[in-house]
C-alpha cells in the first residue's frame, strides 16, 4: 500500500502494547508525528485508541484511517495535539478536506459527553468535514437479533412467509451499508481521506471500515484478501469477540447485556454485497458460512478472546492453538466461487437496496433435507450442517462423502453375499 515510505511510518512504537492495549503491536502514522505527540494523542482517545491509518489505494495519497471517539467531556475540552495529528492527517493528501465520520447517532454521540466522551467540534479541527451515520448501538442490534431469532426458530415453510422486516434487522444492515457506500465515494469521487469511528472503536467501525475496503479493493475479495481484512479490521484491532459472542466465563450469563451479533452483522453485509455481485468475488457463500460456524464453535483460537494481546501474550493462541485460516488454505476449491469473474470489477458500485434473507444461515435448519441418519457419520457433519467435515489434524475431508459411499457400498454387498 505505500506505508514504507513518506508521508507515511510503519511504527513499532505500540511492541509491547504500552499505548493501547487493543491495538496491534506495528501501525501506520504520519512520518511527521513522533513518539510524544503519539502517545500524547492516544489519551485524547476512549481506551488509547488514537487515528491510525488502515488502507490507501496504492497510486492515491488518500487514506482511511479508524479510532476511537475523542473525550471532550461536558466540558467540551480542546486537545491542541489531537487537533495537530489530525491535521497531519489531513496533510498527507493536499487541497482536500478531510472527513470525519462518526457513525453513531448525533444523539448517541452528544449522550455520551456525559461519560466523558463525544465528538470533533469543526471548527478547531482545520480543513474536516464532521458526518454523523446513524448506526445503532449493541443493544438495539442485539433485540433485532432476538426478534429475528424468534422468526426464524418459529417458521414454517407450508405458512406465508414471516415479516422479517418487522425485526429491524434489515433496516440495521442497510445503514452500515449506508455508511460503507459513503466511504467508498469520500475516497473513490472526492478522492479525501477519512477518518471513522464510533464510541470505542471495535464494533461499528470495523463494521464500515472492512465494508469499504471490500467494496474499494478487489483483493479483499480473494480468499486471502478476505481472511486477511478480518485478521486487520477485527482481530488485530480489537473486536471485543469474547465480550461480544459470550465465549469462556460470559458463557454462563446468557443475559449479559455486552452480548450483540456484530461480527454477524458484518458477514451479512458481505454476503448482500455478494448477491449483488456475485462475480465479484472470488469466494462463496461457504466462506461466510464457516467462518460463522467456528466464530461460535471455539474449536480454533482465531476468535478467543478480545483482542491481539490476549490471544497471543495471555492465551498464547498461536502455539497453543489452531487457526481456523489453515483449515481454510488447505480447501480452498470448496470456497472457490466458480462464476468469478473478478478482473472485470475494480471498485464496486454496490447500492444497498433490496436486502435479502440469508436463507442458508439462518434458515438452514429448517429448509435443509436431512439424510437418514448414519453412524459413520462425525458429530461435526452433522452439528456444521456443511457438506464436508473436519478431522482431527484440521483438515477437511474432501473425500469424507467419497469414502462414506464406498464404505455404505462395500457393506451392502457384504450383506448381500452373507444372505
Amino acid at each position: 500500500m505505500g506505508f514504507n515510505e513518506e508521508p507515511w511510518q510503519i511504527s513499532d512504537l505500540n511492541q509491547d502494547y504500552h499505548i493501547c492495549d487493543t491495538y496491534p503491536k506495528f501501525l501506520v502514522f504520519p512520518s511527521t508525528a513522533d513518539k510524544y505527540l503519539i502517545e500524547k494523542c492516544a489519551l485524547f482517545r476512549t481506551r488509547n485508541r488514537l487515528p491510525v491509518i488502515v488502507w490507501k489505494h496504492p497510486s492515491k495519497s488518500a487514506v482511511i484511517a479508524r479510532c476511537s471517539q475523542p473525550m471532550p467531556g461536558l466540558l467540551s475540552k480542546r486537545d491542541m495535539l489531537d487537533e495537530s495529528y489530525i491535521q497531519m492527517i489531513g496533510e498527507t493528501n493536499p487541497d482536500k478536506p478531510l472527513y470525519i465520520l462518526d457513525v453513531r447517532p448525533k444523539i448517541n454521540a452528544n449522550a455520551n459527553t456525559i461519560a466523558g466522551g463525544g465528538f470533533e467540534k469543526a471548527k478547531y479541527y482545520k480543513n474536516t468535514v464532521r458526518e454523523f451515520h446513524a448506526i445503532e448501538n449493541i443493544h438495539k442490534v442485539r433485540e433485532s437479533w432476538k426478534a429475528l431469532y424468534k422468526l426464524c426458530t418459529r417458521y414454517d415453510q407450508n405458512e406465508d412467509p414471516p415479516k422479517f422486516s418487522d425485526t429491524d434487522w434489515f433496516s440495521y444492515l442497510q445503514s452500515i451499508l449506508i455508511a460503507s457506500t459513503r466511504i467508498r465515494d469520500i475516497y473513490d469521487k472526492q478522492h479525501s481521506s477519512i477518518v471513522v469511528h464510533c464510541s470505542d472503536g471495535w464494533d461499528r467501525t470495523s463494521q464500515v471500515v472492512a465494508l469499504a475496503e471490500i467494496l474499494l479493493d478487489p483483493w479483499y475479495r480473494t480468499i486471502s484478501g478476505f481472511i486477511g481484512l478480518i485478521d486487520k479490521e477485527w482481530c488485530s484491532f480489537g473486536h471485543q469477540f469474547a465480550l461480544r459472542e459470550g465465549h469462556g466465563k460470559s458463557m454462563e450469563n446468557f443475559k449479559d447485556d455486552q452480548r450483540a451479533p456484530i461480527f454477524l452483522q458484518f458477514i451479512d453485509s458481505v454476503y448482500q454485497i455478494l448477491c449483488q455481485f456475485p462475480e465479484a468475488f472470488e469466494f462463496n457463500e461457504n466462506l461466510l458460512l464457516i467462518i460463522i460456524d467456528h466464530l461460535h464453535s471455539s474449536m480454533f483460537g482465531t476468535f478467543l478472546s478480545n483482542c491481539d494481546y490476549d490471544r497471543r501474550e495471555v492465551l498464547k493462541c498461536p502455539t497453543l492453538t489452531h487457526s481456523l485460516w489453515d483449515l481454510i488454505f488447505s480447501n480452498q476449491l470448496l470456497f472457490t466461487n466458480e462464476a468469478s469473474k473478478m478482473n472485470t470489477y475494480d471498485v464496486l458500485e454496490y447500492e444497498p437496496k433490496e436486502l435479502k434473507l440469508w436463507r442458508l444461515y439462518y434458515l438452514r435448519w429448517k429448509e435443509m433435507e436431512f439424510p437418514p441418519f448414519d453412524e459413520h457419520l462425525d458429530i461435526q457433519t452433522i452439528t456444521l450442517g456443511l457438506n464436508f467435515s473436519t478431522t482431527p489434524n484440521l483438515q477437511i475431508s474432501l473425500d469424507t462423502k467419497k469414502k462414506y459411499k464406498k464404505k455404505k457400498k462395500h457393506h451392502r454387498t457384504k450383506s448381500t453375499n452373507q444372505s
